[in-house]
């Protein structure tokens, strides 16, 4: 007789196959099922800036600075700072988010 065994993923386990799995095609003008595309893109942020400093400059892929400002909620303002974390990886994130009240924000 065979016996079935039911196999349960850990917590993070899950979040990380739902993190690798096929992510539907990002499009420029519109948001996606899952969420994404649009001006919720890392292309869209320096332009949605520049319009919240006064002088939207438009790029090849988005024409529309101002459109982007205010579908990410960007307020206009008088200076902008703009942190970029590339390249750390969500298990270095995760590792290192003890070091870092920030990172710790983000997990």
């Amino acid at each position: 007789m065979r016996r079935m065994i039911k196999m349960t993923l850990c917590p993070m386990c899950t979040v990380m196959q739902n993190f690798l799995s096929l992510q539907d095609v990002v499009n420029y003008d519109a948001i996606n099922s899952q969420g994404r595309g649009g001006a919720r893109h890392l292309s869209a942020v320096l332009p949605a800036l520049s319009a919240a400093l006064g002088t939207p400059v438009s790029t090849a892929i988005h024409n529309d600075a101002e459109r982007l400002r205010v579908d990410l909620g960007v307020p206009h303002a008088s200076s902008v700072i703009v942190v970029l974390i590339d390249g750390l990886g969500f298990w270095n994130l995760m590792e290192r988010k003890g070091h870092c009240s920030l990172l710790a924000f983000f997990s």
